[in-house]
Formats: C-alpha cells, structure tokens, sequence
C-alpha cells in the first residue's frame, strides 16, 4: 500500500474502532509517544497530550459514554502522504442522559502504521456546555 493508503486505513481503524466502542483496537493503533491538541480552553479536555496522557484521556471521555463509544461519522477526508485530514460528526450518549454532538476537523499524523499526532478542532463552546 502506498503512504496515503496506508495513512487513510489507520485513521479510518481508529475511527471505526471507537464507533463501535472497541476502545483496546483504537489504542493500540496510537504510537508510544502520540501527541494528541484539543483547541480551547476546556479543563481536562482542551490542549496537549502526550504518550499515556492520551490513553488517559480517551478512557475517561468513553467511560462517560452508555455504550463505551464515541460515533464518528466522516463525511470529507483529505489525505496527502502521512497526514490525514477529517471532517466528521462526533456522537456520544452520556451517562447522564445528555448527548453530545459536534462537529470535527482532525488531523492525523500516521507514521508506521501507528497514528503520532492528532489535531481535533471544534466548536468548544458544545465542548464546554457538555463536558463542564
């Protein structure tokens, strides 16, 4: 496979595998030393993660969820080489029966098989309301 394949395939395996609440398959398709920038200001949420600090992370968000998912749904991927740019809708139904959704632009970073860097804009203020 070529370097855009193989970059498309792992964001897409991470994206799948979260949807259908494989947390396990999702994590081990991040590289050791992943680095993983939410925007905004969101404590807890928002700003940079490194390493165990992102499987810390993911964790604490999907085990706020009813099913141990986060749904996200693409519709526009751009792929050049290593990097993996997605727009998506992201879907979670809370354990305290709110839900949330947004909408995403991701960056990935696919080196090796293995996702090293994940950049996720969206609309903080949804973030904030839903993640306080």
């Amino acid at each position: 496979m070529s370097g855009g394949t193989v970059t498309r395939s792992t964001a897409e395996d991470f994206c799948v595998s979260l949807s259908a609440g494989r947390s396990d398959r999702a994590l081990r398709l991040l590289a050791p030393d992943v680095t993983w920038w939410v925007g905004g200001s969101v404590p807890g949420l928002s700003g940079s993660r490194h390493g165990a600090e992102v499987h810390d992370m993911l964790r604490r968000v999907l085990d706020g969820t009813t099913d141990g998912a986060l749904s996200i749904e693409p519709w526009a991927w751009t792929v050049d080489g290593e990097r993996a740019a997605l727009e998506a809708r992201v879907v979670a139904n809370l354990r305290d029966a709110r839900t949330y959704d947004n909408e995403y632009h991701f960056l990935f970073i696919v080196r090796d098989g293995l996702i090293g860097h994940v950049r996720a804009y969206l609309d903080t203020e949804v973030l904030r309301a839903v993640f306080r």
